[in-house]
């Protein structure tokens, strides 16, 4: 991802330094490449990257077409008219790298949606739970305390039933 926008600042470079060159030598016959071209070294220090890094940033170019390597009294690299200037014009690199981050954040939303659904889902089931717990446990305990009440009720009237010997009791 951060090479794209270094390939994208390459071409950039490249493609100035074309076009300006190629307006200084409009007449002229000889035309050096070095004009038109940077040196391996004039990329790293561009760039700030060393020499296995600028080979990553180069490789992808070249694989493209976008780029044409030369050896003159160093190696080096130029830009390709027909297929560099328009990954340019059009920012292909920065596009890529565009796309790469909204890949990112549209994976990232879709893992993180779902699992924050279940995590409310889950805090909202505990808490359903938790207070029909608490109601049934109310409702546990009234209902206890009707049974005690009507279990005293029983027992006194039983007890009013053994108090009153008049009262004869059927036996069948």
């Amino acid at each position: 991802m951060r090479f794209n926008r270094k390939r994208h600042y390459v071409l950039k470079i490249l493609s100035e330094k074309f076009i300006n060159e190629e307006l200084k030598l409009v007449g002229k016959r000889n035309v050096n490449t070095d004009h038109f071209g940077l040196t391996y070294d004039e990329i790293e220090k561009l760039l700030k990257i060393s020499p296995h890094k600028r080979e990553l940033v180069l490789s992808e170019l070249y694989k493209a077409n976008e780029i044409v390597f030369f050896d003159l009294e160093k190696f080096g690299c130029l830009i390709n008219r027909e297929n560099g200037m328009p990954a340019f014009t059009n920012k292909k690199y920065i596009n890529r790298n565009r796309k790469i981050m909204l890949d990112w954040v549209k994976n990232f939303v879709q893992i993180i949606i779902p699992v924050l659904a279940l995590a409310i889902t889950f805090i909202s089931l505990s808490i359903k739970l938790d207070s029909l717990k608490t109601d049934s446990d109310k409702e546990l305990q009234m209902l206890k305390g009707i049974v005690l009440e009507q279990k005293e009720r029983v027992e006194s009237l039983e007890l009013s039933l053994e108090a009153h010997p008049s009262h004869i009791r059927d036996s069948i």
